[in-house]
C-alpha cells in the first residue's frame, strides 16, 4: 500500500486486521491513497469501522457492505481503478474465480493483487468444497494481463502487466 500506484481495494475485512494493516501503511505514506474495504456481512463492516476508529485509522477508508463479485463488477462498470487489491473475501473456488475474471479493468498497469490463503493446505483437499483459492486464482487470472510475482507466506502476488 505504501508504494501502490493508486487507491486500494480490500475484499473481505472480517474484523479489520488486514484493513488496519493497509491503513497503517497508507498513513505512513502520508494518506495518499483511498482504501475501499468490502465485506458481505454488515456486522463485519461495523466491527472493521470500530477497529479502525479505535486506532485512529479511519481517515481515507470507506467500508462497504456488498458481495465482492458485485462490488468489483460495479467498479468495472464505473471505470474505477486501484493500484493494489487484497483478496480475502472467500476461500471457495467460484467467488474467488469470479473476482479474478473481473480484475483486469480495475487494476492499473503496474498494480498488484494479493491473494490470501493461496497456499493453504485445505486447497489441496478434494473433499473440502469450501477451499479452492489456489485453483481459482490459477484458472481465473488472465496471463495476458497479469504475471505471477511469487508466494509470500500464505499469499500469492500478481502484477498487472497490460
Amino acid at each position: 500500500v505504501y508504494y501502490a500506484p493508486g487507491d486500494v481495494l480490500e475484499l473481505g475485512s472480517y474484523h479489520g486486521l488486514s484493513t488496519t494493516i493497509l491503513a497503517k501503511a497508507n498513513r505512513a505514506a502520508g494518506n495518499r491513497r483511498h482504501i475501499v474495504s468490502v465485506d458481505l456481512m454488515p456486522e463485519y463492516v461495523d466491527i472493521t469501522q470500530n477497529t479502525l476508529r479505535s486506532q485512529g485509522l479511519e481517515q481515507n477508508v470507506s467500508n462497504v457492505c456488498d458481495d465482492a463479485v458485485h462490488a468489483v463488477q460495479s467498479f468495472v462498470d464505473a471505470g474505477r481503478t486501484f493500484g493494489f487489491v487484497f483478496v480475502d473475501h472467500s476461500h471457495a473456488y467460484t467467488p474467488v474465480y469470479e473476482v479474478c475474471r473481473r480484475l483486469g479493468p480495475i487494476v492499473v498497469p503496474g498494480g498488484f493483487c494479493l491473494f490470501h490463503d493461496f497456499n493453504d493446505p485445505r486447497n489441496r483437499d478434494e473433499q473440502n468444497d469450501s477451499y479452492g483459492v489456489y485453483q481459482a486464482v490459477v484458472a481465473g487470472m488472465d496471463p495476458t494481463q497479469f504475471e505471477f510475482w511469487g508466494t509470500y507466506g500464505c499469499t500469492a502476488l500478481y502484477r498487472r502487466i497490460s
